[in-house]
């Protein structure tokens, strides 16, 4: 039953047997009974003591995992003080269900998960997403490069985490890059580390140039850059931390595009001390 949740709020898909389940619940005990069903769900599966299937564990790592879940626990001893707070429309919930599904590794506000490429869903992606110019540069690409540098890494970003300020900082980006190389070198399988966001578009040398440094850093590390494109995820995020991003926006001066970078393995274990030269 548990597969049948989406990964986290972006999947909109969900199955009729959970949306059965949960439909069944609401509707005969109410809303507040189906989110003590969802805390005793996340309570269960931590009492379990799941692992990350196929990825061995750093100490940093698991140190950021148990905190993670420490946490979860602490926030479900509060009471409910707002309805909706752990259901599955929630990304907040689903972000800690797979936490404790071990599907999700938590890393300060980061949270990564191991992916394999399958051909077919990256050919449908390409073809759905890029014009044939773009196709014919970055698409064909990233395609490529994703499914033979497959199983990778996925990263994403948790705006709302409280260690963001911590750990979105020059210093923490060459931390977070630190313990991927160590969970590379104690996982040889993996092949290469993958992100897709707004903040690294190289408009931001003009717009925002506090954040160069992030495509810098990939560079650094001989990452490779492909062009995703606008998305309605990207505009948001992109323009509700910084009203000088929003007012650009809005006056049509810029618009906030996605890109993808690929890091390989040995490139992020080789090139890692040039990038710790970095600091300050």
């Amino acid at each position: 039953m548990l597969k049948k949740y989406p990964r986290y709020s972006g999947h909109k898909y969900i199955s009729d047997k959970v949306q059965e389940l949960i439909s069944r619940i609401e509707n005969e005990f109410g809303i507040k009974t189906l989110e003590k069903y969802h805390q005793l769900l996340i309570l269960e599966l931590i009492n379990q003591e799941l692992y990350v299937p196929n990825i061995r564990l750093t100490s940093s790592i698991e140190s950021h995992l148990n905190r993670k879940l420490l946490a979860i626990i602490q926030d479900i001893k509060r009471p409910i003080v707002k309805s909706g707070k752990y259901l599955y429309t929630q990304e907040r919930f689903i972000y800690n269900l797979d936490i404790c599904k071990g599907t999700i590794l938590p890393l300060g506000p980061f949270r990564f998960n191991l992916y394999k490429a399958p051909f077919f869903t990256f050919v449908r992606f390409a073809l759905g997403n890029y014009n044939i110019r773009r196709l014919l540069s970055d698409g064909i690409g990233y395609v490529l490069s994703a499914i033979s540098h497959s199983p990778l890494l996925e990263i994403h970003l948790d705006v709302f985490d409280k260690d963001i300020l911590k750990y979105f900082s020059q210093e923490g980006w060459i931390l977070l890059f630190q313990d991927l190389a160590e969970l590379m070198k104690a996982n040889p399988f993996i092949k290469s580390v993958n992100g897709n966001s707004w903040f690294y578009d190289p408009q931001l040398e003009i717009v925002s140039p506090e954040l160069v440094y992030l495509r810098k850093y990939i560079l650094t590390l001989n990452g490779k850059f492909y062009f995703i494109g606008s998305t309605p995820n990207g505009i948001i995020n992109a323009t509700r931390a910084s009203y000088h991003r929003l007012n650009l926006y809005r006056q049509g001066k810029y618009i906030p595009v996605n890109y993808a970078f690929i890091i390989k393995r040995d490139d992020l274990i080789n090139y890692l001390p040039r990038l710790i030269q970095m600091k300050g």
